[in-house]
């Protein structure tokens, strides 16, 4: 009776142990996309860009800063090698409307060149976008203004849990299990 009670705790402790060996890994949740956004002022590069994290099929609302100083030239997308980013690879437009909240329509109030909103006149549009890949970077676009990224400082990196700690628990497992086993056996035997 002591043997089989043995073996059956030995084997209550190895499964326990590997429980969560082989669970499922934990599940990313929602994705987010993150957005480097240049805002300016006086119609200078901003200080530091704003980081902005976007919910995966979320939309973000860019609104310019308004500037009676220098014409408004739009919205410009970046890649994070500063190469113009490609609508419908790296974000798409959802919308853009006027100033007022109105619908723009494009060719009439805005156009889209070279990864640039850019509107008719220098009238200030809002663009909704919703962004398609891990970071895109955008900047309102003033006359004469040099666009320069200052990204902010701050990203977070997750450990790395799961495969190796696994492995770890079930090899635990099977050696304290083991030796339960073999103890059992002989406190057995003598008796």
């Amino acid at each position: 009776m002591k043997k089989l009670l043995a073996v059956v705790l030995t084997v209550v402790l190895v499964l326990s142990f590997s429980v969560s060996a082989f669970a499922l890994k934990s599940p990313g949740g929602t994705v987010y996309h993150e957005v480097i956004v240049n805002r300016t002022n006086d119609g200078a590069s901003s200080e530091t860009a704003e980081r902005i994290v976007v919910k995966e099929n979320g939309e973000l609302e860019l609104k310019p800063v308004e500037n009676d100083q220098r014409d408004f030239e739009g919205w410009k997308f970046f890649k994070p090698n500063m190469e113009a980013a490609v609508e419908g690879k790296d974000f798409e437009i959802v919308a853009v409307t006027k100033k007022d909240g109105s619908k723009a329509v494009e060719g009439t109030d805005y156009e889209i060149k070279n990864g640039q909103v850019i509107p008719k006149d220098g009238a200030y549009i809002n663009v909704t976008i919703k962004p398609l890949a891990d970071t895109v970077y955008v900047s309102e676009v003033y006359k004469g203004v040099k666009i320069e990224f200052k990204v902010p400082d701050g990203t977070v990196n997750s450990p790395v849990t799961g495969a190796s700690l696994s492995v770890v628990a079930i090899l635990f497992a099977a050696v304290i299990g083991g030796a339960a086993l073999m103890l059992a056996s002989r406190k057995a035997v003598k008796a």
